[in-house]
C-alpha cells in the first residue's frame, strides 16, 4: 500500500486544483469585462449546460456510394466518361 497511498490522493486532487483555477481565471475575465462575480459564475454555469444542448441549424441527405471493387487491374486503367458527340 506503501506507493499508491501516496500516489492516490494526488491524482484525486490535481483534476479539483485545475478545475478552481480555470473557473478562477473565467470569473477574473468576466471581472474585467464588467460582471460581478456571482454574475460571471452563473453565465459559466448557464454557458456549460446550454453547450449539453444540441439544436439542429439544417439537415442533409446523405448518399454512400459504393466504391469500386479492387483489382490490380483498375490501378493501372483509365476510365474514360461515356460521351456522345453529335
Amino acid at each position: 500500500m506503501g506507493c499508491l497511498a501516496l500516489i492516490l490522493p494526488i491524482l484525486l486532487v490535481l483534476p479539483l486544483i485545475f478545475l478552481l483555477i480555470l473557473v478562477d481565471i473565467i470569473r477574473i475575465s468576466f471581472g474585467k469585462l464588467g460582471l460581478s462575480s456571482g454574475t460571471a459564475l452563473a453565465l459559466l454555469v448557464v454557458t456549460l449546460l446550454g453547450s449539453m444542448v444540441n439544436i439542429p441549424v439544417s439537415s442533409r441527405r446523405i448518399v454512400y456510394e459504393q466504391p469500386l471493387p479492387f483489382t490490380p487491374a483498375t490501378c493501372f486503367t483509365y476510365r474514360r466518361e461515356l460521351t456522345s458527340r453529335s
